[in-house]
C-alpha cells in the first residue's frame, strides 16, 4: 500500500524504472488469491466465534505468507537503504501488532508467552474494534494508540528500546489525497505493499 503514495515515492526517491517495476509486481494476480477468496467464503460461512477465530488465524498466516514473498521481490526492486525506510514506514503505520508476525517477533527475541499475549490481545482488539467504521481519522488515531499501549506493554523495557530504534523516525503524514483504496502499486494508496 505506501508504495502507491506519491508521499512515500519521493521520501524513497524511487526512480521511473523501480516505479515501473513496482507497478508491474502489483498488477500481477496474487498466487494465493484463490485460497484467500475460499477462506473468506469460510469465515462468512462460519457458525460460531471459535470457527471464525479458526479462520481469521488462517487467513492472517496466508497474507502474512504473502507479504514475505512481496518483500522479497522488493529486494530486488530497491536499495538496501530503501527497503530498510519502507519497512520502517509500515511498522510505524501498523504499529505494534505486527509483532504478530513470526520472523518480526524473532527479531525482538518474544518469549512464547509473550507471543501468546500479543495474540491475544490481537483478537481482543479484533473483537472492539469491530463496526468502527463511522469514527473520524481523529477517533481512529486516538484507538490506534489505545491498543499500541496495550501492546507495547507486553514487551520488556529493552524489547520497547529495540522496536522504537528498528520503526525509525515516522514517516510523513499521508495528504488527505492519497487516502483510500485503489491498489498497491498505483497512485493513491490501497492493498499491499
Amino acid at each position: 500500500r505506501e508504495l502507491g503514495r506519491d508521499s512515500i515515492v519521493q521520501e524513497l526517491q524511487l526512480t521511473t524504472e523501480q516505479q515501473d517495476k513496482i507497478r508491474e509486481l502489483s498488477e500481477a494476480p496474487p498466487e494465493n488469491s484463490e485460497e484467500m477468496g475460499e477462506l473468506l467464503q469460510a469465515l462468512r460461512a462460519a457458525e460460531s466465534e471459535e470457527e471464525q477465530a479458526a479462520v481469521r488465524a488462517e487467513l492472517q498466516r496466508v497474507g502474512e505468507a504473502r507479504d514475505l514473498k512481496i518483500e522479497e521481490q522488493l529486494k530486488g526492486i530497491l536499495s538496501a537503504t530503501q527497503a530498510t525506510r519502507l519497512e520502517q514506514i509500515v511498522l510505524h503505520r501498523s504499529g505494534p501488532g505486527a509483532l504478530m508476525r513470526p520472523d518480526r517477533a524473532e527479531k525482538l527475541k518474544l518469549s512464547e508467552e509473550q507471543q501468546t499475549q500479543l495474540a491475544d490481545l490481537a483478537t481482543e482488539k479484533q473483537s472492539a474494534t469491530f463496526g468502527n467504521f463511522g469514527l473520524s481519522r481523529e477517533e481512529r488515531q486516538a484507538v490506534d494508540a489505545e491498543w499500541n499501549e496495550k501492546f507495547l506493554a507486553v514487551l520488556t523495557d529493552a524489547q520497547r528500546e529495540q522496536w522504537t530504534a528498528w520503526i525509525g523516525p515516522a514517516p510523513p503524514e499521508i495528504p488527505e489525497e492519497e487516502r483510500g483504496g485503489r491498489g498497491f502499486g498505483r497512485r493513491g494508496g490501497g492493498e499491499g505493499r
